[in-house]
């Protein structure tokens, strides 16, 4: 019996830090959708912000203003992957679906953009 509890402990923390991470990628969707990108590089949890993705989303938020964010643990399959992201941040707006590569830089403390794709 206690070989359960132990389980059910151990089970409990691991999905516990799961949430931390998960949080940090959100607040990154969120920088990006809500602060002005056209004046800033990089934001508070973001490394750099590359012009391709400052205009991909400047165009998902013209189309429409009511964006979903979704993490996804991995990276995107191949030929769009290559297994060095540890997350994608999905940004949803009803008409596109962008998939932002993400990577956690423990030496800057933010999130680096390894690349992004559209659907």
């Amino acid at each position: 019996m206690k070989k359960y509890y132990i389980l059910i402990i151990l089970i409990f923390f691991v999905s516990c830090g799961n949430e931390k991470p998960k949080n940090e990628i959100l607040n990154v969707g969120k920088a990006l959708t809500t602060k002005d990108l056209s004046k800033t590089d990089s934001t508070e949890n973001i490394v750099h912000i590359g012009k391709g993705l400052k205009e991909k989303i400047i165009e998902f938020k013209k189309q429409n203003l009511e964006l979903k964010l979704k993490v996804q643990n991995g990276d995107l399959d191949y030929p769009f992957g290559d297994s060095k992201a540890e997350n994608v941040l999905i940004l949803t707006n009803g008409i596109q679906k962008l998939n932002v590569r993400l990577k956690y830089n423990s030496n800057k403390k933010k999130f680096d953009i390894l690349g992004f794709t559209t659907e």
